[in-house]
Order: C-alpha cells, then structure tokens, then sequence
C-alpha cells in the first residue's frame, strides 16, 4: 500500500525508493550483477526489499539481481559501539564468497 506506514516508515514509498534505486544501478553499470547484501544489523526492512526487487525483475525482465540476507549479529561478533566487529565481518565475507561462486564471479 502506497500509504502504509510501519514503525515511521511508509512502505510504499520505501518500496518505490528501491525501485528506482535499482534502475538506477543498472542505468549505470548495465553489465554488473547486482547483489543486495542486507540484515547484518537488522532485517525488518527485508520483505519490501524483497518486494520491491521482485517487481524490478518481473517488470524488466534483469535477472542479473539478487538479495543476500546476511546473518544478524552474535554478542560476540559485536564491535565498538555496537558495530559489527571483525567476527561479524569474517561470517559475512564467507556468504558472500559462496554466493560469488554461485554466480561465477569468483
């Protein structure tokens, strides 16, 4: 819904940001594999990324475009002022080097 809002945020227009932002990236880059690393932090914004994405691959037919969710922070992978530290970043760089290989950029 255009209009719907959760925790302060409207979702469609959330959703449409996306949405552009994507175009956008393939606008400037037509020959990348777009991956869409998220949830390290959190992941409440995960289903209108996934939405929002959906409709750009349904409506452009790209599907050269996908969305990593990474995995949320441990207690102990947290770093300074609750940032992901270098335990959070080694889980990470593992992720995304596997989905690197399944897509063949590595």
């Amino acid at each position: 819904k255009q209009d719907s809002s959760d925790g302060g945020i409207s979702t469609g227009r959330f959703k449409d940001a996306v949405y552009g932002f994507l175009i956008a990236l393939r606008k400037y880059n037509p020959d990348a594999w777009i991956m869409w690393a998220y949830g390290m932090v959190t992941g409440e914004l995960e289903p209108y990324i996934r939405e929002a994405m959906d409709k750009y691959i349904n409506d452009s037919g790209d599907r050269r475009v996908s969305l990593v969710m990474l995995p949320g922070l441990k207690a102990e992978w947290i770093g300074a002022n609750e940032h992901p530290g270098p335990l959070s970043h080694a889980a990470v760089s593992d992720i995304l080097t596997e989905e690197l290989r399944k897509i063949g950029l590595t």
